[in-house]
């Protein structure tokens, strides 16, 4: 609904009386002192004169105004005060003894509010016309400033307002609205919304400003009046920021969660890490024993040797997990590569189908590298795994 415009309170009732006759304007004061309940600054004059510099220096909010004045006619007076050197909107009712439509007519156009003929007077009917006449003179100028205010906020409002009929059609549009659509105001009046309207809703809709570029934009819509006809009032919100750092937050807890998923699968790997390097370490030391204890000529030793180079492989394997776990620091030392390649080797073939070969050739005169033996053997061993399965 449109906005509610509260009456004024007004603290003094300025009233001029402006009057010929001392009788009628003393009926007119005890008149107006008995009806009102406001404090009261009635002033009594008898020339227009006296009432044209008592309206300069300090308007009334309403003045009685006889039609016969010692120096001047009531309609020269009106003619004068409402004149294009004059800007008093005071509200004036003109009282006349006598008159006719033609006078009263004449009269309401020079800019009196009413025109009586005081010989029909009573006291409740003048009052009656002074406050409403006296309202409308505090009201109007009220509402216009409301009026003016309510532009200049729907001007400068950075959300896009649009008025939008029962019909979808377009009604009124501001300037941030003019922007959204990259529509002109007259581009826009008269044209068809395109969105669903629900009175007292938020939603979200999808505005095309540019081809392929949709906007998201936040909907909020309240039922109201517009030139008297049920409308909608929709207000627009360009939530882009809005919809990006939700996108960014969102984006950080999925990292937060997945550096969380990694740090609990570090922890597992470490620990298992840990007890496969135990149960290798007794298979290492086992298998030690074992070949110490066989005749160098004795046909198990070359499985027991292959079993010791795997336990001591697969403790590399378990160094890594605990690399990757944080829980131990990579070993960097100088590596001569044929020598570990030929140390791998019957491990790799062992590793391989029995369809595959496995064969190397190294210029003997390589350089050595430094680098962690581990790692490097994990990407040696990964490497001849992959090419073996691409054969397969």
């Amino acid at each position: 609904m449109p906005p509610r415009i509260e009456k004024p309170q007004l603290t003094t009732l300025r009233i001029f009386i402006v009057n010929n006759s001392p009788s009628d304007r003393s009926t007119y004061t005890r008149w107006i002192r008995h009806s009102a309940s406001l404090r009261l600054d009635i002033q009594e004059m008898e020339t227009g004169a006296q009432a044209w510099e008592a309206c300069r220096i300090s308007p009334p909010h309403c003045l009685l105004l006889d039609d016969q004045l010692p120096d001047m006619t009531g309609l020269e007076f009106l003619a004068k005060v409402r004149g294009p050197h004059s800007q008093s909107k005071t509200p004036i009712i003109f009282l006349t003894g006598y008159g006719n439509e033609e006078i009263a007519a004449h009269t309401i156009k020079l800019g009196a509010q009413e025109y009586f003929n005081k010989n029909t007077l009573s006291e409740k009917f003048l009052w009656h016309h002074m406050e409403q006449a006296i309202e409308q003179f505090t009201t109007i100028p009220r509402i216009r400033s409301l009026e003016r205010q309510s532009s200049i906020i729907l001007q400068s409002s950075s959300d896009g307002i649009l008025v939008v009929g029962q019909d979808g059609l377009i009604r009124f549009s501001n300037p941030a609205a003019e922007q959204l659509f990259l529509r002109t105001s007259e581009q826009l009046t008269g044209s068809p919304f395109g969105f669903p309207v629900s009175a007292n809703q938020t939603t979200e809709i999808e505005i095309m400003s540019e081809p392929g570029r949709p906007t998201p934009v936040e909907m909020r819509v309240v039922p109201i009046e517009w030139d008297e006809e049920p409308a909608f009032l929709a207000s627009l919100r360009d939530v882009t920021e809005q919809r990006r750092a939700e996108d960014e937050r969102r984006r950080h807890e999925i990292e937060r969660q997945y550096s969380q998923k990694l740090e609990s699968l570090g922890v597992l790997a470490g620990g298992i890490a840990h007890d496969f390097n135990n149960l290798l370490m007794t298979i290492v030391a086992r298998s030690g024993l074992a070949l110490r204890a066989l005749p160098p000529d004795a046909p198990a030793r070359e499985h027991l040797d292959f079993i010791e180079k795997a336990g001591l492989r697969g403790g590399e394997l378990a160094n890594k997990m605990l690399a990757f776990a944080g829980q131990t620091r990579l070993d960097f030392q100088v590596i001569n590569l044929p020598k570990l390649l030929e140390d791998m080797a019957p491990f790799l073939r062992a590793t391989l189908s029995k369809r595959l070969t496995f064969e190397y050739d190294l210029a003997p005169s390589l350089p050595p590298i430094r680098a962690d033996q581990a790692q490097l053997r994990q990407i040696i061993m990964n490497i001849v795994i992959n090419a073996s399965e691409s054969f397969i």
